[in-house]
């Protein structure tokens, strides 16, 4: 999960998708529930750094549960599209299989810093 924080998503690594997510990926969230292949994830995950260009990750808590990982994450970084920074705090759940993320559930909150 690290690896996914810090080098995918703070360092912009798509190339690190097939090391790290399964294939398909199922990904819940408040508008809907997706299933990606490895390059549909690369795709979205290009359009989520135009919004948040090369965040600051910070992995403010984690707790691991059998094949489940909980945590509460706050990014901060700069919109591409109005130049302004931003800040994202997530709540996930990410379910494990055979050492790789397979399904995700997320709740994010814009412009709010629970840390």
């Amino acid at each position: 999960m690290q690896r996914w924080w810090n080098d995918v998503w703070q360092e912009g690594r798509d190339d690190l998708v097939a090391e790290l997510v399964a294939d398909p990926y199922v990904r819940h969230g408040a508008s809907a529930t997706v299933r990606r292949n490895h390059q549909e994830l690369r795709d979205d995950l290009r359009q989520f750094q135009r919004v948040l260009h090369h965040p600051t990750v910070t992995i403010d808590d984690a707790a691991y549960a059998d094949d489940k990982v909980w945590g509460r994450v706050t990014m901060e970084g700069l919109n591409r599209e109005t130049g302004e920074m931003r800040t994202v705090s997530w709540l996930q759940v990410h379910r494990l299989e055979n050492d790789k993320i397979a399904e995700s559930w997320m709740l994010y909150a814009n412009g709010i810093d629970w840390r």
